[in-house]
């Protein structure tokens, strides 16, 4: 197993109990990463704290995607 594996776990699942089991093994593996996850506020991108109600769990950035790409003309060249 490695740490990339065991974040992708902690991401995808659909539970907080599942999340709190994979979160623990993430511990296992390495405290120190499984500290600084948690520093991120995992609640806001998690699958398991998406609310049944969204109908969504793809977590992407269009929004910002597409808003940088109209205005790339006009942005100076730094």
């Amino acid at each position: 197993m490695t740490l990339n594996f065991c974040f992708e776990t902690v991401l995808k699942l659909y539970n907080i109990g599942e999340f709190n089991g994979a979160l623990d093994e993430l511990r296992g593996f390495d405290h120190v990463a499984a500290e600084a996850f948690l520093a991120y506020r995992p609640s806001l991108f998690c699958r398991a704290f998406i609310q049944p109600h969204t109908k969504n769990d793809v977590v992407v950035n269009n929004m910002a995607e597409t808003f940088n790409a109209y205005i790339i003309n006009a942005r100076p060249n730094i």
